[in-house]
């Protein structure tokens, strides 16, 4: 890669020239992974995972930045934001998945991709809504435990499976993405059901 200002080569790696001392433009090429300068995989620290963004955006905070030129400037700005978007995304586990199954080549956001799920998990699902829709009052709280505590069990058992898949090498795209629309369903409930207890 060249340097905007001097025209000198630098790696890969740097951010900064390491002759005139420009800063340089995120690089688009980067994976949220490597921009985080993490191991791809899913199952991650969190806890590292906020460090890592941290760090990176005491580094390239604007305010940091803010006498250097304008194109610098632009730049501090713009690894703010990459630094964000990767942060957002690598943090919530049905983010990262939908991410990392979109590494591999499927787009889940691209509506020609219609993720098929089995018949029997959309009746579920359907029957679950049901029964939502039917909770009211102060004598439904046990129900309501009841309910949250089977879907957070299936989510759970859903993420643990979809997370093998990835960090494997021989689990199907199509199958890892059934298992990343079945934790959008499973998420959806549970939020509702936290918005009932509310």
């Amino acid at each position: 890669m060249k340097c905007w200002r001097c025209q000198r080569e630098y790696g890969d790696r740097d951010f900064i020239c390491p002759e005139c001392g420009a800063l340089q433009g995120p690089r688009p090429d980067l994976s949220h992974f490597d921009r985080l300068e993490m191991s791809p995989s899913y199952h991650i620290d969190t806890a590292d995972l906020a460090d890592r963004h941290r760090r990176l955006q005491r580094q390239f905070h604007p305010d940091r930045h803010a006498s250097r030129s304008a194109v610098e400037r632009r730049f501090s700005l713009e690894h703010a934001t990459a630094l964000n978007d990767a942060f957002r995304v690598l943090k919530d586990p049905v983010k990262r998945a939908e991410y990392m199954i979109g590494l591999r080549g499927l787009d889940m956001r691209d509506e020609s991709n219609q993720i098929k799920l089995p018949p029997m998990f959309l009746m579920e699902m359907l029957e679950l809504r049901e029964a939502l829709d039917e909770l009211s009052g102060s004598d439904t709280h046990v129900e309501r435990g009841r309910i949250e505590h089977d879907v957070a069990s299936r989510y759970e058992r859903t993420l643990d499976a979809l997370g093998a898949g990835l960090d494997g090498t021989d689990a199907s795209i199509v199958v890892l993405a059934q298992y990343a629309a079945q934790l959008k369903y499973l998420k959806r409930i549970l939020e509702d059901l936290h918005a009932l207890a509310d």
